[in-house]
């Protein structure tokens, strides 16, 4: 891993061509990640069959309590394929990642002002952690947006409430992402496939004609989650 440092921001280049930017707080010199080294074997290519609408629910069992930090359930580029080329943290504001602050300073001038903002808000809207994510795939960029709320309750809460606020579309899905999942344009301009799992409300953004690849990493990353909440095996 090659580091770089300007005197207040560091960056690193990991082997998965992910960069990891400026710690504000937690060990920076050591930041890892449990999947660093490891290669996928397998990729995932859904077919357009199965469940369409614009929206939808499955039932699960869900682990009592589970508390998943943010940065486990963003996959590294090894996981998602050789097409995608980038990952790289915008805004990272949760007390169980490590680290547990992080702001580009490419994205904002003041990187310790761009952290205090979300770490008000999530005060106010009952969030324990938030983070914003961007993917590439060469010039095309795709977002990731996490909450991870203090209770299912609140989660399904801000669902309720963001409902309608965008135009909604009608997407095919092989298989349910989260237990509640939807499809929808902002603006004419990109989009998200938004889901819930738990205490996690995430939204996966793309380009108006990129469906599929918004699909391959809401379900990348919903399969994290997934593996990594369900009880232990005894």
């Amino acid at each position: 891993m090659r580091s770089y440092s300007n005197g207040t921001s560091r960056y690193k280049l990991n082997a998965h061509r992910e960069i990891e930017v400026y710690a504000l707080s937690g060990n920076a010199g050591d930041y890892s990640s449990s999947d660093e080294g490891r290669r996928a074997t397998n990729k995932i290519d859904a077919p357009d069959d199965g469940p369409t609408g614009s929206a939808g629910n499955i039932v699960v069992l869900e682990a009592p309590g589970a508390e998943i930090a943010i940065d486990g359930i963003l996959p590294p580029i090894a996981v998602l394929g050789p097409e995608w080329t980038c990952k790289r943290v915008v805004l990272l504001v949760d007390p169980l990642s490590s680290p547990s602050e992080v702001a580009d300073s490419r994205d904002t001038a003041e990187p310790l002002a761009s952290v205090q903002a979300p770490r008000d808000g999530m005060r106010k809207s009952h969030r324990k952690g938030q983070a914003f994510v961007r993917y590439y795939q060469g010039d095309r960029q795709y977002g990731v947006f996490v909450s991870r709320f203090e209770s299912k309750t609140s989660a399904e809460a801000n669902w309720s409430n963001s409902a309608g606020e965008e135009k909604a579309a009608t997407v095919s899905l092989s298989s349910p992402i989260g237990e509640r999942f939807r499809f929808s344009n902002r603006d004419g301009m990109h989009n998200d496939l938004t889901f819930l799992r738990g205490k996690y409300y995430i939204t996966v953004e793309g380009g108006l004609d990129e469906w599929e690849q918004v699909k391959q990493l809401a379900r990348v990353i919903d399969e994290r989650l997934i593996r990594q909440t369900a009880p232990a095996q005894k």
